[in-house]
């Protein structure tokens, strides 16, 4: 940064991807948010200016989405001054004496500006939407730490422009996902969208290393499309020094002490070397065996930064824990108030949430024995005021606020507090009542930054355990049907054969088939026929037994097991499920009595046989074996 010789103003290469890359974030023309406003009036405190704006560039004009001591909502772009705050802080201690400037109206007309300097913003991808600037009314400059914080303050404000962003489709997620939760398709189309959607790379892998699952944004980070990374592991895909890491991950995750592995990685790349922040963590496969689920982010740009790296680290520990502990079905609560406390350096804290419309409950406290304590909504205290406006409140004297509540400052230790929402959208879901024992003025950046982040994180990371459910059960079950799939009914199947070697009790197997499948989609279309099988598995569910392992083996094919089950004990239980048909349509049965000293593949093969000779005779019938 040079002061007063910035560079020249914005001319961009690829302004298409721009005004994109702008557009997509759906902020212009919206209302102010405190947010914006905060870091606005932070960065004119800092800088000791009586004027700050948060701006946006677009096509044609220069739009403020916040604007402290200067009533400017918006100008023409080639007025404004951010266009020129392209590469980094730029610093124009007199506008008055610089020529791209001193002609411009602003300057030479009633708001008679002297001073400017702006941080531009921009994305990961290298776009500049616009600037965090402040600016005054009479000429002077900045020193190098007051630069550094703007650069830092406008780092934050791309931070809400992304939190903002991705709230946004986290609440959009939300309420589709209650529209049709009774339909397990739908619910799996719209699993499968917020999956591939997602900003951070998650893989599941297998018991062999082999990635099962990726979504999109692994790929991308990998630098490949998502199917050249099914099927291979991740050795194939990082850097060769670093590959020892990966050959000792699982002995890493045994060694953590939270059973997560963290580490930095890099990654094999054509076009640059790459840096991934990867989290490895074990889970249960489908059949009980031990998979891993991984997530990674690019953290290139990240690792060039050390002035705030290892408060990242910190944070990004913290957040991985209440992560696991969501992935593991385990409470995050206790997690996010622990992580609170040690992060933003607090006496106690205490997550407050919504019993019912009325009452409002302490779920986990560090610090402070307060679980169990109970508010009414309707009391006038802090916490019924942040669920009732969604603002956050600072107090750095709880003796001047005459709406506390008592049992959770701990008094009369308590001097400061701060009461913060945790919402999605605009609906509160709780509030963290953080408190310390000595007076605090103003909080400290990273303190903020640390309550709003694990405020934001908890509903994320509670989410991401619902997409390991998901993604286990999508291993194991027919997405039409609910019943279980191939895999799943050849893993079953095995077991069974096992037990009844052991046993010496009887092991049915069969194959039910539709009859005249095709016709019937034909005639009514795919859409009856899907409906005709859904309506079949649900009846036939009901007809056999507990113990019977039912399955879709393919198209309008399915596979049942029958253990403890001699054939004519199995011909009657096929024969309720011959009748489960719906429709007036009917199907056949091909059964057979496994053999122990033959394999499981050998008694499919026979029921196969058995279901053609029914099919031959003339359908809707049932042939043993």
């Amino acid at each position: 940064m040079v002061a007063g010789a910035g560079p020249r103003a914005l001319l961009v290469a690829d302004e298409p991807g721009r005004l994109r890359a702008l557009y997509g974030y759906g902020i212009l023309d919206t209302a102010a948010e405190e947010a914006f406003d905060d870091l606005a009036d932070l960065a004119a405190f800092v800088c000791a200016t009586p004027m700050s704006l948060v701006s946006l560039t677009d096509s044609h004009r220069q739009w403020n989405k916040s604007r402290r001591g200067i009533d400017l909502a918006e100008m023409p772009r080639e007025m404004s001054f951010c266009t020129h705050a392209a590469a980094d802080v730029l610093v124009v201690p007199d506008l008055t004496r610089d020529p791209r400037f001193c002609d411009n109206a602003l300057v030479t007309g009633d708001q008679g500006l002297r001073f400017y300097a702006g941080a531009p913003l921009v994305t990961e991808h290298g776009f500049v939407l616009g600037a965090l600037c402040v600016l005054d009314r009479v000429p002077r400059t900045l020193t190098e730490d007051q630069v550094a914080h703007l650069r830092r303050l406008a780092g934050q404000v791309l931070s809400q422009l992304e939190l903002r962003r991705q709230a946004h489709l986290l609440i959009e997620e939300v309420a589709a996902r209650t529209v049709a939760v009774a339909e397990l398709r739908v619910s799996e189309q719209r699993f499968r969208s917020l999956f591939d959607h997602s900003p951070i790379g998650i893989a599941l892998s297998d018991e062999q290393a082999r990635f099962v699952e990726v979504n999109p944004a692994f790929a991308d980070v990998l630098g490949v499309p998502v199917a050249d990374v099914l099927g291979r592991t991740a050795m194939a895909f990082v850097h060769p020094d670093d590959a020892p890491l990966v050959a000792a991950s699982e002995q890493g995750q045994r060694d953590s002490l939270d059973g997560v592995l963290r580490m930095d990685l890099r990654l094999r790349s054509l076009e640059r070397m790459v840096w991934a922040s990867t989290l490895v963590t074990p889970v249960v496969g489908p059949s009980g065996e031990q998979w891993t689920l991984g997530m990674i982010q690019d953290v290139t740009e990240r690792k060039a930064r050390d002035a705030s790296l290892l408060d990242s680290q910190r944070d990004l520990r913290a957040v991985a824990t209440v992560t696991r502990a969501a992935l593991s079905g385990a409470d995050p609560r206790p997690l996010i108030v622990a992580a609170v406390r040690s992060l933003s350096g607090a006496s106690t804290v205490a997550l407050a949430e919504s019993v019912d419309a009325q009452t409002v409950e302490v779920t986990a406290s560090a610090g402070i024995d307060a679980v169990g304590t109970r508010v009414p909504r309707s009391s006038a205290s802090r916490v019924s005021q942040v669920f009732s406006d969604g603002h956050a409140v600072f107090a750095p004297d709880v003796n001047d606020q005459p709406m506390n509540n008592p049992a959770l400052l701990s008094p009369p230790e308590t001097v400061s507090a701060l009461w913060q929402p945790v919402m999605v959208g605009r609906t509160v879901l709780g509030v963290i009542v953080v408190t310390w024992r000595h007076r605090i003025d103003v909080l400290s950046e990273r303190a903020v930054r640390a309550v709003q982040l694990l405020a934001d994180e908890a509903a994320l990371c509670l989410h991401a355990a619902e997409i390991r459910a998901k993604l286990e059960r999508s291993a194991v079950t027919d997405p039409l049907t609910g019943i279980l799939n191939r895999r799943a009914f050849t893993d079953t199947v095995l077991q069974l054969g096992d037990e009844a070697r052991v046993s010496g009790r009887p092991l049915s197997i069969a194959l039910v088939d539709m009859d005249y499948f095709k016709s019937y989609n034909d005639s009514f279309g795919h859409s009856a026929g899907d409906s005709l099988l859904r309506s079949f598995t649900a009846i036939a569910r009901r007809r056999l037994r507990k113990a019977d392992v039912f399955a879709r083996w393919g198209g309008e094919e399915f596979i049942v097991a029958l253990p403890d089950c001699a054939p004519d004990a199995a011909a009657v239980i096929l024969s309720r499920v011959r009748g489960s048909v719906p429709a007036g349509q009917s199907c056949s049965v091909g059964h057979t009595l496994w053999n122990p000293a033959e394999t499981v593949d050998t008694a499919i093969a026979r029921a196969d046989a058995a279901l053609y000779e029914a099919k031959s005779q003339g359908r809707d019938r049932s042939v043993q074996r």
